[in-house]
């Protein structure tokens, strides 16, 4: 299959963003259409509540984020953490696998790190959660996503 031919290919149009801001604009936009779409309302802290000193810190990137924006948020100090402790159980299923050493030390050194991998994708996905909605420093966060919009402009 050839490539087309740019004499007789369209011309751009012009109602198409071209900036990363426009882009992050539209994107923004989506995401407040989509959530705005599922009916749900952001939850309301009143002064009167129980819980205010668990309320958000930081710029809330997303209340209630999916799985899709949590893995793009995902930082390499998660990634790593994740590795880390999938390598670290591993090692230790190697060390303290029954008698005889020889035959059960590979299963059970990668059942360990099965559970090791377990965890640290579990740790990673919470930290980034945490970091969405607010909890934590998410000055990076914040600058590649933008903050939620509470009210559809």
């Amino acid at each position: 299959m050839s490539a087309p031919d740019p004499r007789k290919m369209p011309p751009p149009d012009p109602s198409m963003p071209v900036s990363m801001e426009e882009r992050r604009a539209i994107a923004a936009k989506i995401v407040a259409e989509k959530y705005a779409s599922k009916n749900k309302q952001p939850r309301v802290i009143e002064d009167r509540d129980f819980f205010a000193h668990r309320r958000p810190q930081w710029p809330v990137v997303h209340p209630e984020p999916d799985s899709s924006l949590t893995v793009a948020a995902m930082r390499w100090s998660d990634v790593g953490v994740a590795a880390l402790a999938t390598a670290f159980s591993y090692g230790v299923g190697y060390v303290v696998a029954p008698y005889p050493r020889t035959r059960l030390r590979g299963p059970t050194a990668a059942t360990a790190a099965t559970i090791g991998m377990t965890f640290g994708a579990m740790y990673a996905v919470q930290n980034t959660w945490i970091r969405l909605m607010g909890y934590t420093e998410n000055a990076r966060e914040v600058k590649r996503f933008g903050t939620f919009p509470l009210k559809s402009s």
